[in-house]
């Protein structure tokens, strides 16, 4: 009977769960309904995706109020190469700097890279660095919390139990990291190698957003979405969806129709067609698109 009393339990928190995460998800829908046309909902994950092997609850607009009270929120992100980083890549982090400027609203620069010692390594896979040892170890400026570091490697990236990450961050550390190791060839242009480039901006933004205090996104697909592959984290747009959207403009990172206008200017320039064409149809599907949020929230 015991067994049978702690069956039912156990059936009746899962049931709970689900009702609250349906909730919530139609309280962010609802939210945004008649102006997310532009966006596509998330269905159910399948087996192998993110979601399905990481049950995450998301994170709403007033639960990103919540947690990030701060009065000084980050401002600039230093870009540090460290480890391997090619020659041929530079192009990647100088795109990278620029697209953090347009996609965030922060100013982003390289700064000097850093020798990162060989305790950083994973133990039990040498050739890759342990992000969480990155983390922790990385340098950050004293005196400034509106100042954050965004690590750069060519090398392959660990974390935990997971053979490899393409990138970790820290919101309370004012770091991220990120790895090119399984983005494609450095030094061919995108005519060449679309994937790398798309791929580098992609993580680097996602990362940075995690250091501004962004959860995975559960909601919409989205820049923020959680990926386990690289075919799934090339199926997420690049752009944020209205709710994490809104979470940027609530901080008054950035103006969203400024935003967007410079965001399609460069995908245009360097030759992300598509994903020029999407950030496109969201600017003309405004106020459908993006809610005109200020620091009061939309």
């Amino acid at each position: 009977m015991r067994a049978l009393a702690a069956v039912a339990i156990a059936l009746s928190s899962c049931a709970e769960a689900v009702r609250t995460a349906d909730s919530r998800a139609a309280e962010v829908y609802r939210r945004h309904e008649g102006r997310d046309g532009a966006f596509r909902r998330l269905a159910t994950p399948r087996p192998g995706e993110w979601l399905y092997e990481f049950d995450e609850p998301g994170q709403t607009l007033e639960e990103y109020r919540a947690a990030n009270p701060a009065s000084a929120p980050v401002r600039t992100i230093r870009l540090r190469p460290f480890g391997s980083w090619p020659r041929a890549a530079d192009p990647v982090l100088a795109a990278v700097s620029e697209h953090l400027e347009a996609f965030w609203g922060l100013r982003a620069g390289r700064a000097a890279a850093l020798d990162a010692p060989p305790a950083w390594r994973r133990k039990s896979r040498p050739e890759q660095w342990d992000a969480a040892r990155v983390l922790k170890g990385f340098p950050i400026e004293s005196g400034s919390s509106e100042v954050a570091v965004l690590g750069a490697t060519a090398d392959d990236l660990g974390a935990g139990d997971l053979s490899f990450v393409f990138g970790l961050a820290s919101a309370a550390g004012r770091a991220g990291v990120f790895s090119i190791a399984r983005f494609g060839t450095p030094g061919l242009g995108p005519a060449e190698d679309p994937r790398l480039l798309r791929r580098a901006l992609a993580v680097s933004s996602h990362e940075t957003g995690h250091v501004l205090g962004l959860a995975h996104c559960v909601f919409y697909a989205c820049a923020m979405n959680g990926s386990n592959t690289l075919e799934e984290a090339d199926a997420r747009p690049l752009p944020l969806c209205p709710e994490c959207a809104s979470k940027a403009a609530a901080s008054a990172l950035f103006l969203p129709a400024a935003r967007l206008e410079r965001l399609q200017a460069f995908y245009a320039r360097v030759g992300l067609a598509a994903e020029a064409a999407a950030v496109r149809r969201i600017r003309e599907a405004r106020p459908a698109g993006i809610p005109k949020a200020g620091p009061s929230g939309p």
